[in-house]
């Protein structure tokens, strides 16, 4: 879905726009060791216009998330060798994993877990079995932060440089 509002301030003022994330731009992968969990999102998020990359294990997650556009993350914390835990802290290590959103889906979902999953950068948690409807409007609230996040980091990121040619 593709939806703009603009709201007119006054004649005077500038438009300010409030967009709604274009999901046909956005690059999902999702990391899951069940191929039947991977097949079932897929099928979800493509249906709702979002490319899909998925990864079987940490390694291809993060050749995948290295090479590609990856706009978000869906992560199963249940893993062999590198659990989702280990792998949100190596992803959110690096300089592109610091802002792309890490979501989170367990069937153990203790306050423990929850907790944990937190304290290694996930951005939401979701419970297995996944409820897709509430899966994909999570997905959406996250990107549409993300996206007013990045639009307000440039908005200041301006005003700054115009103060500073106002002070010279």
């Amino acid at each position: 879905m593709n939806i703009q509002q603009s709201i007119q301030l006054n004649n005077d003022s500038p438009t300010c726009e409030f967009e709604n994330i274009e999901s046909n731009h956005k690059t999902i992968l999702i990391v899951d060791d069940d191929k039947t969990l991977g097949f079932l999102a897929r099928q979800v998020l493509e249906k709702n216009g979002y490319a899909v990359e998925v990864a079987c294990n940490a390694n291809e997650a993060i050749q995948i998330f290295t090479e590609s556009d990856i706009s978000a993350v869906l992560l199963d914390l249940s893993m062999p060798r590198v659990n989702g835990f280990e792998l949100c802290q190596l992803l959110r290590l690096s300089d592109k994993g610091l802002d792309i959103p890490v979501i989170v889906i367990s069937g153990n979902f203790n306050n423990s877990t929850v907790d944990q999953a937190f304290a290694y950068g996930a951005t939401d948690f979701v419970r297995k079995p996944v409820n897709w409807k509430i899966l994909q409007k999570r997905l959406d609230n996250t990107l549409q932060h993300m996206l007013a996040k990045q639009k307000l980091f440039e908005s200041e990121k301006s005003l700054s440089m115009l103060m500073n040619c106002i002070d010279d």
